[in-house]
């Protein structure tokens, strides 16, 4: 039989805050090209661009949501990132150490978000080099550095998992 620990990914005061305002201003921003799209007497290219801004901040809020990290599974072989839209498995044979993690200088984002559900994507600084991150808290941070591959970098409520 298999058992399967499950570990929440906390999400600090600010992630919140910066969620919610950004979501505010994307689903706001939306509604308004909706409207001015449906009352308004607009030439044809401001039409089009309008709806290209709908479709752009709501493919980006979607994307963003599904990317989002909700828990940790650690089962018999692997752990599992879990997000909205899927999950990041690592086999626990690839794992090499999992050790607190406090960037000691600054990260700069390669391709992800960075704000808007949590620092996801991938990241670059001093310490790591190129990293995958799947961070909710950085109070609360762990790296997973793993064989012949990018460490990643997740939240986890508590060291449980180490």
């Amino acid at each position: 039989m298999k058992s399967v620990r499950y570990i929440k990914m906390p999400w600090s005061k600010q992630l919140l805050v910066s969620t919610i305002i950004s979501s505010i201003v994307i689903v706001s921003s939306a509604f308004i090209s909706l409207c001015c799209y449906c009352f308004c007497d607009l030439d044809a290219r401001t039409r089009t661009t309008l709806v290209l801004l709908m479709v752009v901040l709501n493919v980006s809020f979607v994307v963003a949501a599904m990317m989002a990290p909700k828990r940790i599974e650690i089962g018999d072989e692997s752990l599992d990132v879990c997000l909205f839209g899927g999950r990041i498995r690592i086999r626990k044979d690839e794992i090499k150490k999992v050790t607190k993690f406090s960037p000691q200088s600054s990260t700069l984002r390669v391709v992800g978000i960075g704000g808007l559900f949590g620092y996801i994507g991938l990241f670059r600084n001093k310490e790591l080099g190129l990293f995958y991150s799947y961070v909710t808290d950085f109070n609360k941070s762990y790296i997973v550095y793993r064989e012949k591959k990018y460490p990643i970098v997740i939240s986890a409520d508590s060291a449980l998992f180490l």
